[in-house]
């Protein structure tokens, strides 16, 4: 029933919209559920148990991700745990690898092998656990954000075609706080920095809050579509 859902929620958008069917991987769902001070402490006392939750969810999560790439709805599917802050991760890079990437390159495979592209969501910085992300199968990243520290420039340069990136506009300070050229200059550069060569989905760095002017929300969406065009006009 989720799949047919999900189809005629496709078909209903399309061909303007598409729509990317997703879900969490089990991580996020075990700390949230508990509070990250619970969580961190339990890491260290009660590691089993731990690792027993994020072993179910995830189960559960790789259940989802073999029948969405059975039935094969879109070309991408979206997987979101939130693991870093602003400037670092929320976990030290020992913790993840023992406790997260396995179960993402777990949930990765079976749409990695139907041909699927995996785009990987977590707010914060995370320059420093890309390669680890492409070991799990992740094809793309999201959202981006350049206030903590992702610098999306680099990311072009060192990955190339082989990331896509998905978002990188910031909506904390230039789309709320910012003028209609600032809007604009912040477009252009950011198209500069990593749209050639394609492989960059231009989007806000997270949600657009509602405080954000309709003006600078319009600016954006008009600088995408007159800049935003190859050969790129920046």
């Amino acid at each position: 029933p989720e799949v047919a859902e999900a189809v005629r929620i496709r078909d209903a958008f399309a061909p303007h919209t598409l729509f990317v069917p997703g879900c969490g991987g089990g991580f996020h769902a075990t700390y949230g559920s508990m509070g990250l001070a619970l969580f961190s402490l339990a890491l260290y006392d009660a590691r089993d148990q731990i690792e027993r939750m994020i072993d179910t969810l995830n189960r559960a999560s790789c259940v989802r991700a073999r029948v969405y790439a059975q039935a094969n709805i879109a070309p991408f599917f979206f997987i979101g745990d939130d693991i870093a802050f602003k400037g670092r991760t929320m976990f030290s890079l020992q913790v993840l690898r023992e406790l997260f990437f396995p179960y993402l390159k777990r949930m990765c495979e079976p749409l990695v092998n139907a041909g699927i592209k995996v785009i990987f969501h977590t707010d914060g910085y995370v320059m420093e656990i890309v390669d680890d992300l492409l070991d799990c199968g992740v094809a793309g990243l999201n959202p981006l954000e350049p206030l903590a520290g992702n610098d999306i420039a680099q990311l072009k340069r060192r990955y190339g075609k082989n990331l896509i990136l998905v978002g990188g506009m910031d909506c904390s300070q230039l789309l709320p706080l910012g003028s209609v050229e600032d809007v604009r200059r912040g477009t252009k550069q950011l198209l500069r920095d990593a749209g050639h060569g394609g492989g960059l989905f231009i989007g806000s760095s997270s949600e657009i809050v509602p405080t954000t002017p309709v003006e600078n929300i319009l600016a954006f969406y008009e600088a995408c579509h007159e800049y935003g065009r190859y050969p790129l006009q920046v």
